[in-house]
């Protein structure tokens, strides 16, 4: 029991950091295209 709630809890931090990544890198590409149009 508290072996699977360990593999959840590292599942769920692994998860939540691979979103702040995404997210993250939408920001930067988001950010890319707002210039690219308005340069």
């Amino acid at each position: 029991m508290i072996a699977k709630g360990r593999i959840i809890v590292s599942f769920c931090q692994g998860v939540r950091s691979d979103i702040g990544i995404i997210a993250r890198m939408s920001l930067i590409v988001r950010n890319l295209v707002t210039q690219g149009f308005w340069q």
